[in-house]
């Protein structure tokens, strides 16, 4: 009888049908300081929330994280994109860890956007050439490594827990109209700027670090340090001295 259907049961048969295909669109973008070689930056990730039981109005979420130094908006984009798995990865693990096995998704998928056409392109044509494209390292080409391992360890987790997990990264126009997409260049600007993490739910922006989220600079930092000792001033850029005038 309906009458004895518990709450929860009602709610696990209401939002079954939607988790049998969870579908996630995560945008991400980064911000540098173009003045000088390797300055700061930040990069953000933004998604609008759906988790199994929350109400049907999603909520608009993001976080962004200063970069101590980027070594061009390229390697800053792809450090976003890193940022974007590293979103998807907890989202994975949150819906595994659901009570009740039988409201886990079967499938689960991950569009990631980008605004960096570099790093789609490059995902694609590494991605297809079995890494050929790397036979020239580069802290961008590292980059795009990272992201792909990132990737099958997404796919592969979600294999383990029973799930048929895909992701893809896909290529926006920056400010074309995409509100999710302008919502992550504002925070990474944002973010550039003071120097401090924030974490924006719905339009609340609020200045601290989201303890369950964590930077990926952090993991990365070894190689643009390299990247940065390895890099040459180009010659229009080199401090040049006026000869001094003869006295005789």
């Amino acid at each position: 009888m309906a009458s004895a259907l518990s709450l929860q049961t009602i709610r696990a048969v209401r939002f079954l049908p939607k988790l049998r295909a969870l579908k996630y669109q995560i945008y991400c973008d980064a911000s540098v300081d173009s003045s000088r070689p390797g300055g700061k930056g930040g990069i953000a990730v933004v998604h609008s929330l759906y988790r199994p039981g929350a109400p049907e109005n999603r909520q608009q979420v993001g976080y962004a994280f200063p970069v101590d130094m980027t070594m061009g908006s390229t390697a800053a984009e792809g450090l976003a994109v890193l940022q974007a798995f590293k979103h998807a990865e907890s989202e994975l693990a949150f819906v595994s860890n659901l009570r009740d096995p039988s409201a886990r998704p079967r499938k689960v998928s991950f569009k990631i956007f980008t605004d960096s056409k570099s790093i789609v392109d490059g995902l694609i044509t590494t991605g297809t050439t079995s890494g050929s494209v790397l036979r020239k390292p580069s802290l961008t080409n590292n980059l795009i490594t990272t992201i792909l391992t990132a990737q099958k360890q997404l796919e592969e987790t979600g294999a383990k827990m029973n799930m048929t997990v895909s992701s893809a990264v896909l290529y926006v126009p920056g400010h074309s109209g995409a509100y999710l997409n302008e919502l992550a260049n504002q925070l990474s600007v944002r973010t550039r700027k003071t120097g401090k993490p924030l974490y924006q739910v719905s339009g609340t922006v609020l200045e601290k670090s989201p303890s369950h989220h964590n930077n990926v600079f952090h993991a990365a930092r070894s190689q643009f340090l390299a990247a940065a000792k390895s890099t040459v001033i180009p010659p229009s850029q080199s401090p040049v001295t006026k000869p001094k005038e003869s006295t005789q």
